[in-house]
């Protein structure tokens, strides 16, 4: 596994990167990526647990049929879980809001890296005007390491701190936390898939995290 984050050389035609500073680790085997991606959902498959899934390219009418798919939601068909975020606990600590998690590999090639930099708090804005944005006040994650390197079969803790996090606004606002799906995993460009990846906190005094029912819209996983 690399160190300090860094992606390695594949041999086969170069490193690759996510925009936001996380993503595939070994993106190449043999000349060609370890998982031949068609489309990508990054998404919340429990109220506590988000699932980057990869679908196979297809061609024809099974091109328009996984099109059709992808605009209707879940992990159906094709759709294959490659890496699983869970959520553990989430209590505030001298004014910051601290996130533990678990990160898990799920392909048998290959690995992922997951950095600081690729988790955002959300908290709603209440009264927002319709023009000011998507109604999110956005706190980033501290840091800018790496929190861990999945490998196959191997799930590894993690948190999250998110300094100065914003109360929640009422009590029935709901913030949570996003997970950045990288630009672009295994020679795929994730630009026009579905990627919330994005899952409800409830901070907990006792450290428990929230019991809150999974919404059908996971974009607003607690609806």
């Amino acid at each position: 596994m690399p160190e300090d984050g860094a992606v390695p050389d594949s041999g086969a035609g170069g490193t690759e990167e996510a925009s936001a500073g996380g993503g595939p680790v070994n993106a190449e085997s043999g000349g060609a990526p370890v998982i031949d991606v068609g489309a990508v959902r990054t998404e919340a498959v429990e109220n506590d647990t988000v699932e980057l899934a990869t679908r196979p390219p297809a061609e024809g009418d099974a091109a328009d049929q996984a099109g059709e798919a992808l605009s209707e939601g879940g992990h159906g068909g094709d759709w294959r879980a490659v890496v699983r975020l869970t959520y553990t606990s989430a209590s505030r600590e001298n004014g910051a809001l601290v996130v533990g998690a678990e990160g898990e590999y799920l392909h048998d090639e290959g690995g992922y890296a997951l950095h600081a930099a690729d988790f955002t708090l959300l908290t709603p804005v209440l009264g927002a005007a319709p023009d000011s944005g998507d109604g999110f006040e956005r706190t980033p994650a501290a840091g800018d390491e790496v929190l861990a390197e999945l490998a196959p079969g191997d799930a590894r803790p993690f948190s999250l701190r998110f300094p100065d996090a914003p109360e929640r606004p009422s009590e029935e606002a709901v913030q949570m936390v996003e997970y950045t799906t990288p630009a672009e995993v295994w020679g795929h460009s994730t630009g026009g898939d579905y990627t919330p990846g994005r899952v409800c906190v409830v901070d907990d005094a006792d450290g428990g995290w929230h019991d809150l029912p999974l919404f059908e819209y996971t974009d607003y996983p607690c609806g």
